[in-house]
């Protein structure tokens, strides 16, 4: 008798496990939370704060794609080797994961064995793997005829992969946006910024150097000025007085004809940058608003109050006694109380707050100055 054998869709017993998971994992997860704790071989994407179905580029957790992807997020090409025979599962995603993870011998492998990926697959894969820095990854899709966009150089650029960033203008793969400077700028990349300048011809805007000086990068804020024509905006000193990046400041000053908003010298007093807040003073006519007494006092900054009250005029609201008693600075209510006399009339408010946050020394000095006053 002739046997006739026929192979049917199935799973491996090896694979078994994996999949028990996954149904598990499935069945705990709703609405991106879990009820109970995940299985422990996805307890990874928790740990490391990744957002499970963007990362593995998939829908959901409930797609049926989603122990492969698991295994090529692991690096494990045995386990895709064998899901692979099982099922009909590669899509150009499943390339696009491995490129975001950087597993060159699992692109390799799907570049071999699942032809159709070619033409379907689009620049995701070029463009993660260069937005994550492997190089690698990058160099053997672009050498395999596969397509970047404008993104895998802005996302290098923006997160310094200066050799990627070299290699795909070489290569000619993709070009850029203004977004590539901008992006390298604002994170402090200064070889990326230089490399961009001398090689791009696509630009910046006054994004770049507006965020250089948000973020301290005062190397980039120098090349800025001297090699490009963008500028900045009057945000660049403000966000310079904010984060208390004082050289900056100086050389905005110094150099830039853009200018400050009252922001800067609200933001220095409300951080408590006094070095800033006094050269802003001395060098600057912008001024600032109550805000600055307000939100120094909030902060606890005595000697930035201190300075606003005996060297200028715009004075606080009822906030900045409230705001002091509410976060416990007795000092600073002490101070406010018998050297800015209009705030007294919101002593039942500064009362009220120090109450409720438990700060009785505070209350019980305002009750006391309180009475005080009602004798009078």
């Amino acid at each position: 008798m002739t046997t006739i054998q026929q192979y049917q869709c199935g799973l491996f017993v090896d694979l078994q496990p994996r999949y028990a998971e996954w149904k598990a994992f499935v069945q705990t997860h709703s609405n991106f939370r879990y009820n109970v704790a995940a299985p422990v071989r996805y307890r990874c994407f928790f740990d490391d704060k990744m957002h499970v179905t963007q990362d593995l580029f998939l829908p959901a957790v409930s797609d049926h794609r989603f122990v492969l992807h698991v295994a090529i997020f692991e690096g494990d090409l045995y386990v895709v080797q064998r899901c692979i025979r099982c099922h009909s599962l590669v899509t150009p995603q499943a390339l696009t994961c491995a490129a975001r993870f950087g597993h060159l011998h699992i692109v390799e492998f799907l570049h071999l064995n699942a032809q159709h990926l070619r033409p379907s697959a689009g620049h995701a894969a070029v463009d993660a793997a260069a937005k994550h820095g492997h190089l690698a990854v990058v160099q053997f899709l672009i050498r395999h005829q596969y397509t970047s966009s404008p993104h895998a150089m802005d996302a290098a650029a923006s997160r310094g992969h200066l050799e990627i960033v070299t290699f795909l203008h070489t290569h000619g793969a993709g070009g850029c946006t203004h977004v590539a400077l901008d992006g390298a700028a604002e994170h402090g990349h200064l070889d990326v910024v230089a490399f961009l300048h001398h090689h791009r011809s696509e630009g910046a805007t006054i994004d770049a150097m507006d965020f250089a000086t948000q973020n301290g990068h005062l190397d980039v804020v120098q090349f800025l000025h001297v090699h490009r024509t963008e500028g900045c905006s009057a945000d660049a000193l403000n966000w310079a007085a904010e984060g208390g990046h004082l050289e900056l400041v100086h050389f905005l000053h110094d150099h830039r004809h853009e200018g400050a908003t009252t922001d800067a010298m609200d933001a220095a007093a409300q951080h408590g940058y006094m070095d800033i807040f006094e050269f802003l003073h001395e060098n600057r006519s912008e001024g600032c608003t109550s805000a600055a007494m307000d939100l120094a006092a909030a902060n606890g900054h005595m000697d930035v109050v201190q300075f606003l009250v005996s060297r200028r005029r715009e004075g606080c609201s009822a906030d900045a006694l409230v705001w002091a008693a509410q976060n416990g600075h007795l000092d600073m209510v002490m101070f406010l109380w018998m050297h800015v006399e209009h705030v007294r009339c919101h002593v039942e408010a500064a009362r009220r707050a120090a109450k409720r946050h438990e700060h009785n020394a505070i209350d019980q000095y305002l009750e006391f100055q309180q009475s005080e006053l009602m004798k009078q």
